[in-house]
């Protein structure tokens, strides 16, 4: 499921990218964000026409951070910004998941210009949908991390974080 709405995603914004000017948006990699966090972070700050503070960079330090962190599913926040996560999957999944992997995602990463290693799986579009119900309707976790993630949501309603008229659109079900 994961993969697929990486994909998606990705895909949208690529096809955002060629409608705009290339000085109307800045594309971050995350891989390159974890290495080297100050100098990308400041490039940000200067396209966005910010000050680069060091508040940015010390932002596991914040009582806000602290707070999120609370939250097992986010108290890897309260660290700073390191490369542990880069490249997981080539230590966390096996070979056969990579390949299912890369049937699903393979062409967007080639793209992209990441490395695709061994061969790709194909996946008939039945199997992969399959594969997407199985991940996201059935599995306990991500059920529970979806009613959690709609209760910060409507709290952070409540609290005048956001506002109904700060999205363009209501087709988006928040709740």
């Amino acid at each position: 499921a994961s993969a697929l709405m990486w994909n998606d995603f990705v895909q949208a914004i690529e096809d955002s990218a060629k409608e705009l000017d290339s000085d109307s948006y800045h594309v971050v990699h995350y891989a390159e964000l974890c290495a080297q966090p100050e100098a990308v972070l400041r490039r940000i700050c200067e396209f966005l026409g910010e000050e680069f503070r060091d508040e940015i960079i010390t932002h596991h330090e914040t009582e806000s951070t602290k707070e999120w962190a609370g939250a097992p599913v986010h108290a890897k926040t309260a660290r700073p910004i390191n490369s542990d996560f880069v490249d997981m999957y080539k230590t966390r999944i096996g070979e056969n998941d990579r390949c299912v992997l890369e049937g699903i995602i393979g062409e967007t990463l080639r793209e992209l210009k990441f490395p695709v290693e061994g061969s790709p799986a194909y996946l008939p579009a039945p199997q992969v949908r399959q594969l997407l119900e199985n991940d996201t309707i059935s599995n306990t976790k991500a059920i529970q991390y979806k009613k959690w993630h709609e209760s910060q949501r409507k709290e952070r309603y409540r609290n005048g974080v956001w506002k109904d008229s700060d999205r363009e659109s209501k087709l988006l079900g928040f709740f």
